[in-house]
């Protein structure tokens, strides 16, 4: 296998990878802190009485 082919291989691995991580960790971890935020933008404006 030439090494130019061998380091295309690695690149694709190494993305897919990233995507994989950013998928399962950063996606979640975003859409946890727009649900943080609401929540305390309705506590803020008095909605909810703590």
């Amino acid at each position: 296998m030439p090494a130019g082919m061998a380091g295309s291989v690695f690149i694709m691995t190494v993305g897919m990878a990233l995507k994989i991580i950013f998928i399962h960790f950063i996606d979640p971890m975003r859409l946890a802190l727009v649900e943080v935020v609401k929540v305390y933008a309705i506590m803020r404006s008095g909605a909810i009485k703590t």
